[in-house]
């Protein structure tokens, strides 16, 4: 999937949003990804066959934009199909780095709210869709702020083009725990990556969904006393 020219010369705006709950990295995995947009680096692995009532959350540091931007998380084909959530890249200027949702092929919705990611910093960030409504929120922060994109209208998985679930693509920084949860009642975790190999060109999730790693690299974070935000154990054993 590429959306490069999806981000292209589209214009919008950002502020930094923190988080509160914050840990030793030491108390989480052992790994991350490492992702780098010049080097082309994605993970990407089957779709999920739920286009509406999803939850897509990650934890990452984000090291900065792209000239391009991405999807940091998108299930669906960025040309035609499915949804995720994507940065701009330096090509949209001073709005650099802005989240945004993009349904393949039919809309790019924007709030015209500040909303980005620290740099340099661990944020949590979770993107639900309920009914074709889309929120962006982000969970480690208390209260948390939520954003939302009204209703994101979005075609059909597979439309005109395969349908793949991508990590990262366009991204600076280093990605870990990938969860897909499906809404309902309960909620049910379609597939989690904690993406704790450490070696390798393919990541295996708790239930046995595979991501393909494309110029990835494994980080060791057993060292790392950088802050982290805090899991919720209520969302841990969802």
């Amino acid at each position: 999937m590429r959306l490069s020219s999806v981000t292209k010369g589209l214009a919008v705006a950002c502020a930094v949003v923190a988080c509160s709950y914050v840990t030793l990295r030491a108390d989480y995995h052992n790994f991350a990804l490492q992702f780098s947009a010049a080097s082309g680096s994605l993970a990407t692995g089957p779709a999920s066959d739920q286009n509406d009532n999803l939850r897509m959350e990650a934890l990452v540091r984000y090291d900065g934009p792209s000239e391009n931007g991405g999807a940091l998380l998108y299930n669906g084909n960025g040309c035609c199909n499915g949804w995720g959530v994507v940065l701009y890249g330096t090509n949209a200027g001073a709005n650099a780095g802005r989240l945004t949702i993009v349904a393949g092929g039919v809309t790019i919705a924007d709030t015209q709210q500040p909303m980005t990611l620290p740099v340099g910093e661990w944020q949590r960030i979770r993107v639900e869709s309920r009914g074709q409504i889309v929120t962006v929120s982000f969970p480690d922060k208390t209260p948390g702020p939520q954003f939302s994109f009204g209703v994101v209208s979005r075609n059909d998985l597979n439309f005109e083009a395969p349908s793949t679930f991508t990590v990262g693509e366009g991204f600076n920084g280093l990605i870990d725990e990938v969860t897909v949860t499906k809404l309902d009642t309960p909620n049910t975790v379609l597939e989690s990556w904690g993406f704790n190999e450490g070696t390798g060109n393919s990541a295996t999730g708790v239930n046995g969904g595979v991501l393909s790693l494309t110029n990835t690299s494994w980080v060791s974070l057993s060292q790392d006393i950088t802050i982290k935000p805090k899991l919720p154990t209520a969302i841990l054993h969802r």
